[in-house]
């Protein structure tokens, strides 16, 4: 069998050029994360505990959108992108306007309706978001300027800024299970008696005032939740407007189509775009992921990363419908029901932040030169292990402690909501099965990679998984000491049983992505340990080799 070529920079110059990202590009993911940091930071000050007066509150949002503007200005070096970054910020925002004008309403009697010119807020809004970002951007831009002098940065590509997007999807996720496993701990999800409105409310008018004792952890977790599912929109409709470059799954020796001659380099499966002609296997050395996607549609083999990111908000439609069948099912089919929803929608959150960490790293470039920095280095140390049968060893043990990490989660979630003796004794039993898989997994990394991310990677599953065994623990003695969950409702307290949720969460990501990065190196090296790569050239050469300027 001939050996794969990927192709010279001769043959480069007739690929497709990558869109170049434009500012709305660069503002969408630090727009949308710094929307992310001005929700948290109102919500945190605007805790029943806490309760931070109007006027402090608003210095605060104003101090973090200033911060965030000078940051953005630094480093992107680029005024306009920090404009556009607070902009987006700021139409985001609006979604929590109408809350705030609904508050002067509710809270002065002799106010009938809310007025035109309270409606003022959103535009004002916007006007101020622009201005910070106008003039603390220059600040910044500035102040970075020092540095861009002396390590010119380079412009990132769409791609790249789609998995940027696709990182802040993963952390607001985060946050949501973090406030939806408070939720749980204080037993206040069923404070806000109907969905998808708010006692009758628009779940965006709800006025901030009526947001009292648990139903502020309840509408708090819903309003995060529809950022999460608009943070997704974004991506998926980016996804299909842009659709991204992926990598070289299959490569023909000659690198183009053999019917029509059109490059197919970028190419996953064995049917030309162009003219819909096929090719022999003979001709090929295609991988598992390869076959498998020959099999679907031509519409899903030229653009599967946006399918996947179709699939990730299916999921979290999903999951936004199970959260409110729960709430609107007690009436009509009673608890039991109810409890079981709760349970599958607890689940559901972990394998839809699994998917959205699936995306993240198939996007991110580091993923899509896994398998050439790997092939590059035969000859030398692999990427992953030493030995194929340690890099494959390495691939089945991560994928294992994912599997476990995942039924960990699904037992925990039993325990909490039905208290069941068999369920908790699971899951002890699973946590050692957890401890026992780390354990191995991160020594076969760290005695057989170089890579040094991998083994600080495994450093932190070790840590990982010592601080979720010591949470899991005061977790028992907490809800033991307090007759399980019914006497919950000092946020303290819940804070410290949810920790133990959160820290699950956040352990289960780590595992994921260190199999992931397992795997995805694993090709490489395979490819290498055969022979069957001449070379590790670049998919996109630089600009000067495609004659742009």
């Amino acid at each position: 069998m001939s050996p794969i070529h990927f192709l010279p920079d001769s043959d480069e110059q007739r690929l497709p050029i990558e869109a170049r990202a434009t500012v709305w590009d660069r503002a969408a993911p630090r727009g949308l994360l710094l929307a992310t940091i001005v929700w948290l930071a109102a919500f945190s000050a605007r805790l029943p505990e806490v309760n931070v007066e109007s006027r402090w509150l608003l210095a605060v949002l104003l101090t973090v959108m200033a911060v965030g503007a000078i940051t953005i200005g630094w480093r992107a070096g680029s005024v306009a992108v920090s404009t556009a970054s607070l902009l987006v910020a700021g139409l985001v925002n609006c979604l929590l306007i109408a809350s705030v004008v609904h508050s002067r309403a509710a809270a002065s009697p002799e106010v009938v309706r809310v007025t035109l010119s309270d409606w003022a807020w959103i535009p004002g809004s916007l006007v101020t978001a622009t201005a910070i970002g106008s003039l603390f951007g220059a600040a910044g831009r500035f102040i970075g300027a020092t540095r861009r002098a002396a390590a010119p940065a380079r412009r990132p590509s769409t791609q790249r800024l789609q998995a940027a997007l696709g990182a802040v999807i993963v952390l607001t996720t985060l946050c949501l299970m973090t406030v939806g496993s408070l939720v749980t701990s204080m037993e206040v999800g069923l404070s806000v008696p109907d969905w998808p409105t708010s006692y009758g409310y628009n779940m965006f008018f709800f006025p901030f005032t009526k947001m009292v004792g648990g139903i502020y952890y309840e509408h708090a977790h819903r309003l995060i939740g529809t950022l999460v599912g608009l943070q997704t929109i974004v991506l998926c409709a980016w996804l299909w407007l842009k659709p991204p470059r992926i990598g070289a799954g299959i490569a023909l020796e000659s690198g183009h189509c053999p019917h029509c001659s059109y490059s197919i380099m970028g190419l996953v499966g064995r049917r030309c775009p162009e003219c819909g002609g096929t090719w022999s296997q003979r001709d090929e050395q295609p991988g598992r992921a390869a076959r498998l996607l020959a099999r679907w549609p031509l519409f899903v083999q030229r653009n599967p990363l946006a399918m996947l990111g179709t699939a990730v908000l299916v999921l979290v439609i999903v999951q936004g419908v199970l959260g409110g069948r729960r709430v609107t099912l007690v009436n009509t089919s009673g608890h039991d029901v109810a409890e079981l929803l709760a349970v599958v929608h607890a689940c559901l959150a972990q394998l839809f932040l699994l998917a959205a960490a699936l995306l993240m790293f198939a996007l991110h470039r580091s993923a899509q030169t896994a398998v050439r920095e790997a092939c590059a280095a035969k000859g030398s140390r692999p990427a992953v292990c030493s030995s194929p049968q340690m890099r494959k060893a390495a691939a089945r043990v991560g994928l294992a402690l994912v599997l476990l990490a995942l039924g960990q989660t699904i037992l925990g979630a039993i325990t909490r909501h039905y208290g069941l003796d068999w369920a908790l004794l699971l899951h002890v039993l699973g946590a050692v099965a957890v401890v026992l898989a780390t354990l191995t997994f991160a020594s076969i990394i760290m005695m057989h990679s170089p890579a040094r991310r991998l083994r600080l990677g495994a450093g932190v599953l070790i840590a990982g998984v010592a601080l979720q065994v010591f949470l899991g623990a005061v977790s028992w003695w907490i809800t033991t000491r307090l007759d399980r969950l019914d006497q919950i409702l000092d946020l303290g307290v819940s804070s410290l049983v949810s920790a133990h949720v959160v820290v699950g969460a956040i352990f289960l990501l780590a595992a994921w992505l260190m199999t992931l990065a397992v795997a995805a190196s694993r090709a490489g090296a395979a490819l290498a340990d055969a022979g069957r790569v001449e070379s590790a050239a670049p998919l996109i050469a630089p600009a000067a080799q495609r004659g742009v300027a």
